[in-house]
């Protein structure tokens, strides 16, 4: 039987979680390339945006932000949440030449600051590196990839409960493990993400339009959407 309990904070700046009633037929998929999801019940109200911790038998297993709440009334309500890789979900446009992969990481860390980043160092450098428009998620796990490809080197990634986004080299010999060959890599989302603005720019790149949401940005953080004005006139 499971020893589950569930803590909630409405602060996003804070590291105090407060209790929460939690009923037993939660369930949470956890995959390396793609953002967590926690579905559970609960009498209590949470409104989207809130800080949910899942603890099992002592051990926190999830740290993310609710996304779907569905109230019922006179029954318990449910909810979704994303693990804290949804910060990752945010668009960004780089060209670099001659770099490390750990490097492009900390270009990454300066755009979500909301991540505390523990970056290794890898030593191949790439003639060029280049991406539009492609979540800070997908180049991760697209430098995850090369790395292995082009390096033979596998990478430890990871977002935990409490923010801390690891991206460094495996060790040499892992007790207990054998690596015999890493799989395609795909990337891709079961859910709906959430957007907190957008932008629509011409054919040249430059901002016809733009809009933010103020509330959701202080939610989610700053996660674009950009969308190009085609104009169809001879």
């Amino acid at each position: 039987m499971s020893n589950a309990k569930l803590y909630y904070s409405t602060n996003d700046s804070s590291n105090k979680f407060t209790a929460a009633p939690l009923l037993s037929d939660w369930k949470y998929r956890s995959e390396p390339n793609k953002s967590g999801l926690l579905t559970f019940r609960s009498p209590k109200y949470f409104s989207g945006g809130t800080h949910v911790r899942l603890v099992d038998d002592g051990k926190p297993i999830f740290g993310g932000l609710i996304v779907k709440p569905k109230v019922r009334r006179n029954d318990f309500h449910n909810y979704e949440a994303l693990d804290y890789k949804h910060y990752l979900l945010r668009e960004y446009t780089l060209n670099k030449k001659n770099i490390t992969a750990s490097s492009i990481c900390k270009l990454l860390a300066k755009k979500v600051t909301k991540l505390k980043w523990n970056i290794g160092s890898t030593k191949k450098k790439y003639p060029r590196l280049q991406w539009k428009d492609t979540t800070i998620l997908s180049i991760i796990n697209q430098l995850i990839w090369l790395e292995y490809k082009k390096a033979s080197n596998l990478i430890l990634f990871n977002v935990d409960p409490d923010r801390k986004l690891t991206f460094k080299n495996y060790p040499q010999t892992v007790k207990g493990y054998i690596f015999k060959e890493a799989f395609d890599y795909e990337s891709s989302l079961d859910y709906s993400d959430v957007r907190t603005g957008y932008e629509l720019v011409d054919s040249e790149g430059k901002v016809i339009s733009s809009y933010t949401d103020k509330k959701l940005q202080a939610l989610w953080g700053d996660i674009p959407i950009q969308g190009v004005y085609e104009n169809d006139e001879g």
